[in-house]
């Protein structure tokens, strides 16, 4: 680690700080876990721990990771999102803690049962709703971007990929096909502000596919049906209270599956 590289973000400590080099070590021991528009992340080893660093494709892209990585370190981990250990400098990479578990999309390609999915979502919206007290929308809420571990009955949720996150409010400039972009709100894709009602929207639309994938779970015309009819109106202001939408999905954890 080097003293030149605190002129790259002077709010982190130097014990945060990766020197390049260190960056290609982390990555070259590790297992790749995906890849996205920014870079590619793996799961490594990081004093003695299970980590994931994320490296950036090229220099220009690395940019990139910057609003990941100052929304992580706002957030300390509320709502289960992972902490940072250590950027590197440039934004070339960086590291944050591995959240074990598996995705809620591999738990739903599995068919898991229907009672832990929906209990893993419930707790997903409640680890959401803490990120919206902070200030913070997610925009890009999916099953792949959520972490789901369970033990007996309790489901806990982790949310992952803060790529798109953004303060509550703003207008971040997303355009995108519906069609190919369908966990994202629509009003998000044509410019729009991000909202508490724009992330209820996406948790709306897993909340389909999980009725489309368990259509025995769910009686025609019951209550999450319409629901899920309301979460996903394209008008925002149509989307009832997450308070609401809590309510109801808790007093329906258990009359399905």
């Amino acid at each position: 680690m080097r003293d030149s590289q605190a002129a790259a973000d002077p709010t982190l400590p130097a014990t945060m700080l990766l020197s390049e080099g260190e960056l290609q070590s982390l990555v070259s021991e590790g297992t790749l876990l995906g890849m996205g528009s920014a870079g590619k992340a793996f799961r490594t080893r990081y004093k003695g721990a299970d980590a994931v660093v994320k490296v950036a494709h090229s220099r220009k892209r690395a940019r990139l990771f910057e609003g990941e990585v100052r929304t992580l370190l706002a957030l300390k981990g509320l709502g289960g999102a992972p902490r940072v250990l250590a950027v590197c400098e440039n934004y070339l990479g960086f590291l944050m803690e591995f959240c074990p578990g598996r995705t809620l999309k591999d738990m739903l390609e599995e068919k898991a049962s229907v009672s832990t999915i929906l209990r893993g979502i419930y707790n997903l919206a409640l680890r959401l709703q803490d990120i919206h007290l902070a200030g913070f929308a997610h925009n890009d809420i999916k099953p792949d971007n959520v972490i789901l571990q369970t033990s007996g009955l309790e489901v806990t949720a982790r949310i992952i990929d803060l790529g798109l996150s953004t303060r509550l409010g703003l207008r971040p400039g997303f355009q995108g096909d519906p069609e190919f972009f369908r966990h994202m709100a629509p009003e998000l894709l044509q410019r729009g502000m991000t909202s508490v009602e724009s992330d209820l929207y996406s948790i709306g639309n897993i909340l389909r596919s999980v009725m489309e994938r368990y259509p025995e779970s769910f009686s025609e015309g019951c209550q999450l049906s319409f629901l899920v009819w309301n979460m996903t109106s394209s008008i925002p202001g149509s989307r009832p209270p997450f308070e609401m939408f809590l309510d109801v999905l808790a007093n329906n954890l258990d009359v399905c599956g």
